[in-house]
């Protein structure tokens, strides 16, 4: 099992100097700009997804297109907030990092960040993504996902609330 600890200090590698920093400067960029024609360049035709967090297997473009914009319309687009580890070979990219999301915790107007420690394998094949795992570390994926029950039932009593005084006022008026 992998455990939560503190992250490291967030590296700066500068501009990329190598073909896998090159690499994943283009994917990051991609991705928070949701850009799915330009992730789709970076994949192998028949690329397998592996997320061991969601505990699923994808493959081909269309597939992992698919759960890209799922996780977009889930959790909203990611913005990478600091790359703590990253480990480089020809052909492979092993990080660790932080990603943040914005949520609507369900009792305001306004989103609030939430921070995710990810790690990413990725193995290259002629210059793109061709097997690819990943997975978060923290929160893990069942207290992620309890948090989100939380905010939605906090969605549905301020809904029955904002419902019950918007009935009392119409009561009062006559309505």
């Amino acid at each position: 099992m992998i455990s939560p600890r503190q992250p490291a200090t967030p590296l700066h590698l500068g501009a990329p100097a190598t073909p896998e920093q090159q690499f994943h400067r283009r994917y990051w960029t991609a991705l928070q700009a949701q850009n799915l024609a330009q992730l789709r360049t970076l994949y192998h035709p028949n690329a397998i997804s592996i997320s061991v967090s969601g505990g699923s297997v994808t493959q081909g473009y269309d597939a992992i297109e698919n759960n890209f914009q799922h996780e977009t319309r889930e959790l909203g687009p990611s913005r990478l907030k600091a790359l703590t580890r990253f480990i480089e070979d020809s052909d492979l990219i092993c990080t660790e990092g932080t990603f943040t999301i914005d949520i609507d915790p369900g009792m305001s107007l306004t989103r609030v960040p939430l921070d995710l420690q990810f790690y990413n394998i990725f193995l290259l094949q002629t210059g793109v993504i061709r097997l690819a795992f990943s997975g978060l570390i923290s929160p893990r994926p069942a207290e992620l996902k309890e948090a989100f029950k939380l905010i939605a039932e906090r969605r549905r009593k301020a809904l029955g609330m904002t419902w019950d005084a918007f009935i009392t006022s119409q009561r009062r008026w006559g309505l």
